[in-house]
């Protein structure tokens, strides 16, 4: 498939237009999420290249784990305000998942599997941490839909929520039939469109706007 048809690299440029719109120097939650979408169109497009010239990918997509997750944290912390207990809980649910990565790592000798563990606990981390930050938007007088830091949290708890029975599901069922495995994996594909679809949004309605919640 051409890599310009392929709806994951397509729904990844109304996202990068929105973040050079916002601003590339601009304060808050967008310069993180930004840096994150750069790596993002960077990681897919080597990712794409090595998997057309039947390589593997795993290291890259293993190595991003971590960075994800510090980068959604910070994206986290600005939008709640760097109050005291929400950066405690951040700093906790980067621990863990730093903990599992390195444990997952060396227990399979390095970066030949997938870290999928990581992934789940992560995930898991990452919707109850944009749970509560999106808990914490109920106190603007705004409606919800027109705040694009709803929209920034939104793509987090969305997208992990919903990766954590596909991934769950994932090593179970690769053992058993590798053709149900592969249809599994299709719905992060359709995640992911959703995801950036809402960080698109968020970009957009962040232009002129004040970008940290007091």
């Amino acid at each position: 498939m051409d890599i310009l048809r392929d709806a994951k690299f397509l729904v990844l440029l109304p996202a990068l237009v929105g973040f050079l719109r916002v601003g590339v120097r601009r304060q808050g939650w967008t310069r993180w999420m930004g840096l994150l979408m750069v790596i993002v169109v960077g990681l897919e497009g080597w990712c794409y290249w090595l998997s057309s010239q039947q390589r593997s990918n795993t290291l890259y997509y293993d190595l991003y784990m971590p960075v994800e997750f510090v980068l959604l944290c910070a994206v986290i912390w600005e939008i709640a305000g760097r109050k005291t207990k929400v950066r405690t809980q951040l700093l906790i649910g980067l621990c863990i998942v730093l903990t599992v990565f390195t444990f997952e790592t060396s227990h399979n000798g390095g970066f030949a599997q997938f870290n999928t563990n990581t992934l789940i606990i992560g995930g898991f981390c990452l919707t109850v941490l944009s749970g509560l930050g999106l808990f914490r938007l109920l106190e603007q007088p705004e409606p919800l839909i027109r705040l694009p830091e709803f929209w920034a949290l939104l793509s987090i708890t969305a997208y992990f929520i919903g990766i954590i029975p596909v991934f769950g599901l994932y090593n179970y069922l690769a053992e058993r039939s590798s053709e149900l495995a592969s249809d599994l994996i299709h719905m992060n594909d359709v995640l992911y469109v959703v995801r950036y679809g809402m960080v698109s949004v968020a970009f957009f309605l962040a232009s002129g706007r004040d970008l940290r919640l007091r």
